[in-house]
């Protein structure tokens, strides 16, 4: 790696981490290229460079007559309580729900563990792609109970425009709903990074969410989350949505 492509992306990571810390505010001006290339004592060229990688990953825009606006950080989110579209809206992001697949499986025995079921129990999957202004962010799967996937009739809904949280609290008192997950960061597998058109260098956020009706679990999913474009945030309680 020369010398200029390693600072534009070092400018690029400098303003992600400042945009994610809101030290760059949602919907506040950049300072101008020229005050950036002073800086790092660089040319304009290689900031333009550091501004077009952002705009690529959709946390800037350039609005005639104003100047560059951040769009905002790309927030972590619990998908099995969150609302995707509000929580992305929130940062003047604009979100989108790619389904890969939806239907009934069998479960083997890791997904009959993780849902309490006997191994070669029918079970609803779904697999979705998460976007954020045309930008894949999250890979994620969802394994639901059957007799919850039965009752809702999910092999008729439309995930791309459908909470799945929104049909469980038609269902049942949200308050009765609560997750446990567990996070880390691990490597980009192959697979996943195909799909997300993700750098294999950089770490994924990978999550294991339980969501449960008081006692019984309604459904576990995995997530894939690109650690690029994704601001962490934990959340102790359910937000309205």
């Amino acid at each position: 790696m020369n010398h200029e492509k390693a600072l534009y992306i070092k400018i690029a990571d400098d303003i992600i981490f400042d945009i994610n810390a809101e030290t760059l505010k949602p919907n506040s001006i950049l300072p101008l290229q020229s005050e950036y290339a002073r800086a790092y004592n660089t040319s304009l060229g290689t900031v333009k460079k550091a501004y077009a990688l952002l705009k690529k990953r959709g946390l800037i825009k350039t609005v005639k007559g104003h100047g560059t606006i951040v769009r905002g950080a790309v927030k972590s989110l619990d998908f099995a309580t969150d609302s995707f579209r509000d929580t992305i809206a929130a940062g003047s992001g604009i979100a989108e729900t790619r389904v890969i697949a939806a239907g009934w499986s069998y479960a083997n025995e890791a997904v009959a563990e993780n849902l309490c079921i006997s191994p070669a129990e029918p079970y609803f999957k779904i697999q979705l792609i998460r976007l954020v202004n045309q930008q894949a962010i999250c890979l994620q799967r969802i394994y639901i109970r059957n007799e919850v996937a039965v009752r809702l009739s999910l092999e008729r809904r439309n995930f791309s425009l459908e909470s799945l949280f929104a049909l469980y609290c038609s269902i049942w008192n949200k308050r009765d709903l609560y997750s446990i997950k567990r996070m880390r960061a691990i490597n980009c597998p192959l697979e996943i990074c195909q799909i997300l058109d993700a750098d294999e260098s950089i770490p994924v956020l990978f999550t294991r969410s339980h969501l449960y009706h008081g006692d019984s679990i309604v459904e576990f999913y995995e997530a894939f989350e690109r650690t690029d474009l994704c601001a962490p945030v934990y959340r102790k309680t359910f937000s309205d949505h």
